[in-house]
């Protein structure tokens, strides 16, 4: 059964786990588009905010939002956090 396949450059939000227990009020989450898959559970998740060209991860820990697609419009709202 293909349960985990999902369509490619939909949203999704891969958790971030590096945050201390202080930061309360801090993103649990971050903003990427699916671009592959490793494994059965292992996603590549790109990050068009992370740096210049973007960065692309691999995690487990996603929540998919297969209604947005990723568009050309999405590159001006785009700030890079630099």
């Amino acid at each position: 059964m293909l349960v985990h396949l999902y369509r490619y450059s939909c949203r999704v939000y891969p958790l971030r786990k590096q945050i201390a227990r202080t930061d309360k009020l801090t993103l649990k989450a971050l903003i990427g588009y699916l671009v592959g898959f490793n494994l059965t559970n292992i996603y590549r998740i790109w990050l068009p905010k992370a740096g210049r060209k973007g960065k692309v991860i691999h995690t487990r820990d996603v929540t998919f939002r297969e209604d947005l697609f990723y568009t050309l419009e999405d590159d001006d709202n785009i700030v890079p956090l630099i």
